[in-house]
């Protein structure tokens, strides 16, 4: 507790004892306490003497991890790096704002300017030269956790009453401990990570050796995608009170309700994104000339999709994680949507609105959709301007400052001026950390998907230049914006594919994109001649499944679009159609004969078929028994699993292609290295073993280890980690690295 009664003198004065302390380095005072006084007197008199930064120990550690997220080049939005990052920043932030400190007042001063307020910071400082307030807190009990948190919360409300407009980042907090019980790190990293306060940890010994600490109150996932099928979408209808309104006023009024959600979601700490979208069917088949689709992430999805299991264990851990598992997985989670409640306001005093559920962003980017007979956006909607907030939105900005994970996320358009709010670059971010399915690249379900939506391109490429009827073309604008979004993120991992593959010529340049008068650019033929090259020169010999498969999904695509009855509804599809029937059965065939090759294989084709085709197979069938059920599948059954199903059998049996020859031993950057190995030594001390994977393609992330691989290994040393390593066929092996040999320089030398 703090002395409440000295108030006479503006002096910071210290006990002469602390005054003697003029080193980091003490004696061994090992089996002493210290005193919270000795403590403060100590880091008042580093401060004074401008040797405070100096004397802290672990800063390379948080200058690695905080280097990880702009220099590493995951494409992917990892939840469990981004708080580390925000703690890290956060704390660089601070250091770096500890330069020629001003004393202004220590414990025995209320700070308050109402004088019959008590409010007496530990330590308070001002920093003329970067505009900055700074509060140490010193504590060095268990007991005072509690009072720290409430009273770090009390001196910034006081300081923004002396400062009213002072941004987040000129109020810093030094929080020094002896001791940083789980209460204190988790009320300290939420305070950090989703408040927004600047604050570092110290960590004092009995020596009184000051270290940073990263505070760890976050409990690992393992995610590393955002489940779409965890993306909740609302969808507004806008009728303009006057029927003649211009539809570029409405797409105006729309990009400005845009805005205000997106506000409000930051403000009420909502991760979504949203879009407002032109109506093609207006005004012949429509009165709505334009409306808005947003979308949230359910928070209750993730303990039962994002690897919850696999980290946390099948155990139920509390009564929480049991409640919000069984309603995340349930999909009876619904959180409501206030950020929606402003643009409402606005609107509604131009029009008619109404807010609908329309499912999940899954729903919306699955091939499936084209399946479906009713008004799916495709055939109706051209997005206009895209907005993101939240983790989303960060992950969207943060792009701009990283240019290998740009690259990585953006192909092509990484070259270019981008513009965030773009249809075109917002819905390629949005796919690559949000996919509707994770599928393993180049195997056999990215090969058909990538001949499918080739195929979706060249048929409305192809309609525009047929069709004449200015109606027809209005509505093929919408399908053709939607099969070029579906095209962003294979087109860049068929560029990565054909810049690793050893080709004796280079892909046809396919021009995506609609001309400035709004025609299409695609030319049918290019897309024709890509596909070719695809199967003849990328492919080749190398896998006969797998050329047969791109060609086939181009073949038949028109089969599962029910998208072209609109605007060719005397289109004859019958053969086309039985052959993709043809070769759906065939292709969960071939997977059922060749399952029994691959380890696990046959098992998990066995569960792929009864869970998608209720075939009453079981997992240790043979190839006839499994041939003579697929026979009876239904022919509707399995033009529904065209695109995904039969092709996920074939990922099951047949392990995916690789370019670029003998594959180079895994090298990570050192910002990687810092964020992978406190992660895993933070598993390790919760009593979960854990090491590093490393996948075929290069991807790399944290796997708990099973006891038979920790027999394998006696007890990796601090800068020891066990690496599992994934190979075609489904092997894996298991060895020990240090961290050093995992490690890329900052300079991007192999260490």
């Amino acid at each position: 507790m703090r002395p409440a009664g000295v108030h006479s003198s503006p002096e910071i004065n210290f006990p002469s004892s602390v005054a003697a302390l003029t080193g980091i380095k003490g004696h061994n005072h090992m089996g002493r306490t210290v005193l919270e006084k000795e403590l403060q007197g100590f880091v008042d008199k580093l401060v004074g003497d401008g040797r405070l930064v100096g004397s802290i120990a672990g800063w390379d550690e948080v200058e690695s991890v905080a280097l990880d997220q702009v220099q590493g080049s995951e494409r992917l939005l990892l939840l469990d790096d981004i708080v580390l990052h925000r703690v890290a920043d956060a704390a660089l932030m601070v250091r770096d704002r500890l330069v020629k400190l001003t004393p202004v007042s220590n414990y025995t001063r209320s700070i308050s300017l109402d004088r019959s307020e008590k409010l007496y910071a530990d330590l308070l400082y001002v920093s003329p030269e970067t505009g900055s307030v700074v509060v140490f807190e010193i504590k060095r009990a268990r007991a005072t956790a509690r009072e720290t948190i409430t009273e770090l919360l009390a001196y910034e409300q006081e300081l923004r009453n002396h400062l009213p407009f002072s941004a987040r980042t000129d109020i810093c907090f030094v929080v020094v401990s002896t001791d940083y019980a789980p209460l204190l790190d988790h009320s300290l990293s939420s305070l950090i990570t989703w408040h927004g306060l600047k604050i570092l940890c110290l960590e004092a010994d009995e020596s009184l050796q000051l270290t940073v600490r990263l505070p760890l109150g976050w409990t690992s996932l393992g995610q590393d995608v955002i489940p779409a099928r965890h993306i909740d979408t609302m969808t507004l209808r806008f009728t303009p009170h006057d029927p003649h309104a211009d539809p570029v006023s409405t797409e105006c009024l729309l990009g400005s309700a845009l805005d205000l959600i997106g506000r409000e979601a930051d403000r009420g700490g909502v991760t979504g994104f949203g879009f407002a979208w032109e109506n093609s069917d207006y005004p012949i088949g429509s009165i709505e000339p334009a409306g808005l689709t947003v979308a949230r992430v359910n928070p209750a999805g993730f303990l039962g999709a994002a690897k919850a299991d696999y980290f946390l264990g099948a155990m139920t851990r509390s009564p929480l994680h049991k409640r919000v598992a069984e309603l995340g997985c349930g999909d009876r989670w619904h959180p409501s949507s206030p950020e929606l409640d402003a643009a409402t306001r606005f609107l509604s005093s131009h029009g008619t609105v109404s807010w609908h559920r329309t499912g999940s962003w899954r729903d919306m980017r699955s091939d499936q959709r084209h399946r479906s007979t009713g008004p799916i956006m495709d055939r109706y909607a051209v997005p206009v301007v895209f907005n993101s907030w939240g983790l989303i939105g960060d992950y969207t900005r943060d792009l701009l400052t990283n240019p290998a994970r740009l690259a990585d996320t953006c192909g092509e358009l990484a070259g270019n001026v981008i513009g965030t709010h773009t249809p075109d670059f917002a819905l390629k971010v949005i796919d690559t950390i949000a996919p509707d399915e994770k599928i393993p690249t180049f195997g056999a379900q990215w090969f058909t998907r990538l001949g499918f939506r080739l195929a979706r391109l060249w048929t409305y490429a192809k309609a525009y230049q047929l069709k004449t009827d200015p109606l027809v073309r209005n509505r093929i604008r919408s399908l053709l914006a939607w099969a070029r979004a579906d095209l962003a993120v294979p087109m860049t991992e068929l560029q990565l594919a054909a810049s690793l593959a050893d080709t004796a010529t280079r892909p046809p340049q396919l021009v995506i994109g609609p001309s400035n008068g709004g025609e299409p650019t695609e030319d049918p033929d290019v897309i024709r001649r890509l596909v070719k090259w695809i199967g003849d020169d990328l492919i080749g010999n190398t896998s006969p499944l797998h050329k047969a498969l791109v060609e086939a999904a181009f073949q038949n695509a028109q089969a599962l679009d029910e998208g072209l009855l609109t605007i060719a509804p005397e289109i004859d599809l019958r053969e086309i159609v039985a052959q993709t029937i043809y070769n759906a059965r065939g292709g969960l065939e071939i997977a059922a004969h060749v399952a029994h090759r691959r380890r696990g294989a046959l098992a998990g084709l066995t569960a792929l078929l009864h869970a998608t085709f209720d075939l009453p197979c079981e997992p240790d069938a043979d190839p006839a028994a499994l041939s003579a059920m697929i026979e009876t599948i239904p022919a509707n059954r399995l033009l529904d699993g065209y695109t995904q199903a039969v092709p996920a059998a074939l990922d099951i049996a047949y392990p995916p292609l690789h370019f670029g020859g003998r594959r180079e031993r895994v090298i990570l950057s050192s910002g990687a290295v810092a964020v992978l190995r406190r992660r895993i030594r933070a598993l390790w001390m919760a009593g979960r073993p854990a090491g590093v994977y490393v996948d075929g393609s290069g991807e790399y992330g944290i796997c708990l280890l099973e006891d038979e691989v920790l027999a394998m290994f006696r007890s990796p040393g601090d800068d020891q980690v066990i690496v599992r390593s994934a190979h075609p066929g489904g092997m894996e092996s298991h060895f020990l690295r240090t961290w050093t040999e995992l490690r890329l320089s900052r300079r991007g030398d192999r260490v």
